[in-house]
Parts: structure tokens; sequence; C-alpha cells
């Protein structure tokens, strides 16, 4: 993932309030503490930017739970299971039904694509299957 670096030259001057005289710029090493402060802050975001697989994986079984359809559609939740794709199956007595989560990226009000994790746009519960 490629990242682009915003370059600030900064000149910082110590200036004498009361006189209004200018004194010498800061020196090399305050100019590399604030560099290294700006790298740290600059590597920091790009870690921000998605979130860990777990963290979706549990995000994804909270909105799963949330849906106030599924224990209409079913009565009693016996079990939730996490599928292999991605998918919720959830079982109630003799019947199940499939929960897709749908995530998309995040957008401004204009539609244009803002970085970070994907946020749950949809929950799809399927059709009740009953054994008989």
């Amino acid at each position: 993932m490629a990242h682009d670096v915003l370059w600030i030259r900064i000149r910082l001057s110590v200036v004498d309030v009361a006189s209004g005289d200018r004194g010498e710029t800061i020196g090399r090493p305050t100019k590399l503490l604030l560099g290294a402060i700006a790298l740290a802050v600059v590597s920091l975001v790009p870690a921000r930017a998605a979130m860990q697989a777990e963290y979706v994986v549990w995000d994804n079984f909270a909105a799963v739970i949330a849906q106030g359809d599924i224990p209409r559609i079913l009565g009693v939740v016996d079990a939730i299971e996490r599928r292999n794709d991605g998918t919720f199956r959830v079982y109630g007595g003799k019947c199940v039904v499939d929960v897709r989560v749908v995530r998309t990226a995040p957008q401004s009000p204009t539609g244009q694509p803002l970085g970070g994790g994907s946020v749950i746009s949809r929950v799809d519960v399927g059709a009740k299957q009953c054994q008989p």
C-alpha cells in the first residue's frame, strides 16, 4: 500500500517577547525531535486505517444479534454459527435462517470514499428453512 507523505519545511525562531529581537533559529537537535514526532504521527495514521479481522468478526456477530427480525422469524434462537464464507447461520428449533452482513467503505456526504475501516451498511436475513 503506497503512502503519500507530505513534507513540510518549518523555520522556527526564538523571539524575545520584551524586546522583539530575534534570536538564533532552533538548533538541529530540536529539529530532529520535531521530525521524529512528525514521523511518528504519520506512521500511526495507516495503522488506524483498517480494523483487525477479529474486530470485524465480532462487529458482524453483534450486528446479527441486534437483528430483531430473527427471533420473530425463528422464535427462540438456539445457536448462531459463523460459516467459512463469512455468513452466519442462526438455528431455532428445526429451522434455520442464513444471515449476511454487508460492509462498505465509509463515504463523505458527497460520495467520495474516506479512509478507514469498513462499516456495516446492511444485514440481510434470508428465508426461514425448516426440516420436516
